[in-house]
């Protein structure tokens, strides 16, 4: 679940796609070398690909 965000500069793409805290995600898949990581959004299940340097900054609880 997704509790916030280590940063004050999170680009607005991340709310509308739906990453906001109290999400529950899941990680799906972590490309080698410095590729993206894809989650899932477990509410509606969408498939989401974003950098590792976004990744860095969402704050997750692993309850």
């Amino acid at each position: 679940m997704i509790i916030d965000f280590d940063s004050h500069d999170i680009p607005a793409k991340f709310f509308e796609l739906g990453f906001v805290p109290g999400t529950e995600v899941e990680v799906k898949h972590i490309a080698p070398l410095d590729g993206p990581i894809c989650l899932n959004i477990i509410a509606n299940n969408a498939l989401i690909a974003i950098r590792k340097s976004e990744a860095k900054v969402i704050l997750i609880d692993q309850k």
